[in-house]
């Protein structure tokens, strides 16, 4: 019986175009790119180190990695990010895939950009949680295309 880190660790995969969309990000000059995570695992630093290795991203090539404790807020963690790197709350924009990533950049004066294609659908993030339609994201391409258009990139190649 293998645990959840270990499958996690072995198996987890980014959602199709978005190893190559962090890429683009992280070599594009004066964009600050990194990732904070609520993961569930143990070590979890440890395990989005390794999920990002094996997608061919170069953990120390983000600017940070922050993975919270579970049943703690992003928003303390968005300020202090922005503050550390000085940088404008509209120019900053924080990615999720539940209602409390949403909230969190909202709170924390941020731009959100939700998906639902990862822990919460479509209809319960519209429906249930009363986010508006047209800052949702449906699919992997159309986030990168939305990343992309709000920052003047060209779409990475996947």
């Amino acid at each position: 019986m293998h645990t959840l880190t270990e499958t996690y660790r072995r198996e987890a995969n980014f959602f199709p175009g978005m190893a190559s969309l962090l890429q683009a990000l992280i070599r594009t000059p004066d964009i600050r790119v990194g990732l904070v995570s609520r993961n569930v695992t143990i070590e979890p630093d440890e395990t989005v180190r390794l999920v990002l290795k094996r997608h061919n991203i170069d953990p120390s090539q983000l600017d940070f990695l922050q993975c919270i404790p579970l049943g703690e807020e992003k928003t303390p963690t968005f300020r202090a990010l922005r503050s550390e790197f000085s940088i404008n709350p509209s120019r900053s924009f924080a990615c999720g895939d539940e209602y409390r990533d949403y909230a969190a950049a909202i709170e924390a004066g941020m731009n959100p950009l939700v998906v639902a294609f990862g822990f919460e659908d479509l209809e319960r993030l519209v429906d249930g949680f009363h986010i508006p339609d047209d800052v949702i994201s449906r699919t992997p391409g159309e986030l990168s295309e939305r990343i992309c258009h709000t920052l003047d990139l060209a779409a990475p190649s996947p």
